[in-house]
C-alpha cells in the first residue's frame, strides 16, 4: 500500500521543521567564469533562483534546450550545472553530453546514489544536498534546501508570515479559479508557484495561474471568471478582479527572499488543494505510469 499523500501545506511545514532542526546549510558553487545552469521544470527554475542570488554569471537552459546551448556557448562556459531532486532520467544524457564537450559538469542533487553519479561517477562532481523524504514532484525541501543554502533565510519569519497569512473571507473553498500574482523580483518563484499548482498539485480542475506582476498585466486578467480569486503574494492586486472575481492580499516582511516567497506560495496552493483531492489519489498511479516512458535526449 502506497504511503499517504498530504497536501502541499503539509509538506511545507515539514520542510521548515527539517530546515531549523538542521540548521544552516552552505551551498558551495564551483568557482567559473561563465555556467550553463540545467535542470527540468522547477529544479531548471530552482537553479536559476540559486546562481541568481549567488550572484554569479550563468545562462540558463530547460532539459529540452541544454544540448542547443552547450552547442552555441561551449566557447564561453567554463561548466554546466545541473540541478536535479532525484538526478534521473533526462539529466542522465545531458550530463554525458556536456562532459563529452569537454565541460566540467556539476550536479545538484538530492538523492544519494543517484542514476547521472553511478553512471558517470567522479566524472562529475556530486554536489549532494540534504532533504526529507517526499512524494514524487512535491519537491519541497528538496529545492527549498537548495535555495536556503544560498540565501540563508530565517525560518522563524517564514514560519511566521505563513502562520499570519489571512485566508479570504469564506476560505478559498468557495472559489473556482484561482491567479496567485508574485513580485516583479520573484519571477522564478511565480514560475515554480505557477507549474506546482497549474501543472501538478491542481492540474485542469479548476482555472490556475501563477505569474509575477507585470507578467500578469500582460493580458492574462482578460479573460477572468466569476468565481475568481485573485491572490496578492507580496503585491498589490487591486487591478484585477475589478468587474468580476474577488481580490486577496497577503502581506509578508520586509526583505523577504525567494524561499520565503515559495513556500508561501506553495502553502497557499495547499490550502486551495484541500478541494481538490485528485492529485492525492493519483501520484502514485503516475509515478508507476511513468516507469515506462522514454525521456528525451537533450535536443
Amino acid at each position: 500500500m502506497p504511503p499517504e499523500v498530504a497536501t502541499m501545506d503539509e509538506y511545507v511545514r515539514r520542510a521548515i521543521d527539517f530546515f531549523e532542526q538542521a540548521g544552516d546549510y552552505e551551498l558551495n558553487l564551483p568557482e567559473s567564469d561563465h555556467t550553463l545552469v540545467v535542470g527540468s521544470q522547477n529544479g531548471y527554475l530552482a537553479g536559476r533562483v540559486i546562481y541568481r542570488f549567488a550572484g554569479r554569471v550563468f545562462s540558463h537552459a530547460a532539459e529540452v534546450l541544454a544540448k542547443y546551448e552547450i552547442d552555441t556557448k561551449k566557447d564561453i562556459l567554463g561548466d554546466v550545472t545541473i540541478v536535479s531532486a532525484s538526478g534521473s532520467r533526462n539529466i542522465v544524457p545531458i550530463a554525458g553530453y556536456a562532459l563529452d564537450a569537454g565541460l566540467p559538469v556539476n550536479v545538484i542533487v538530492c538523492k544519494e546514489d543517484s542514476e547521472v553519479k553511478r553512471e558517470f561517477g567522479d566524472r562529475i562532481n556530486e554536489i549532494l544536498v540534504p532533504a526529507t523524504d517526499e512524494p514524487p514532484t512535491i519537491n519541497t525541501s528538496t529545492y527549498g534546501r537548495m535555495v536556503q543554502g544560498i540565501t540563508h533565510e530565517d525560518m522563524k519569519t517564514i514560519r511566521k508570515a505563513i502562520r499570519d497569512a489571512p485566508e479570504p473571507e469564506g476560505g478559498y473553498g468557495r472559489f473556482g479559479a484561482f491567479s496567485l500574482i508574485l513580485p516583479d523580483n520573484m519571477p522564478e518563484v511565480a514560475e515554480m508557484a505557477r507549474w506546482k499548482i497549474n501543472g501538478e498539485i491542481l492540474g485542469r480542475q479548476a482555472g490556475t495561474i501563477a505569474a509575477y506582476k507585470t507578467n500578469m498585466m500582460h493580458g492574462a486578467g482578460v479573460i477572468d471568471s466569476e468565481k475568481e480569486l485573485y491572490v496578492g503574494i507580496g503585491a498589490k492586486c487591486d487591478e484585477f478582479g475589478t468587474t468580476r472575481g474577488a481580490t486577496h492580499h497577503i502581506g509578508v516582511p520586509d526583505g523577504f527572499g525567494p524561499l520565503g516567497y515559495m513556500l508561501l506560495s506553495y502553502h497557499i496552493i495547499g490550502m486551495i488543494q484541500k478541494q481538490y483531492p485528485a492529485f492525492q489519489e493519483r501520484i502514485w498511479e503516475y509515478k508507476k505510469m511513468t516507469s515506462g516512458w522514454e525521456w528525451v535526449s537533450p535536443i
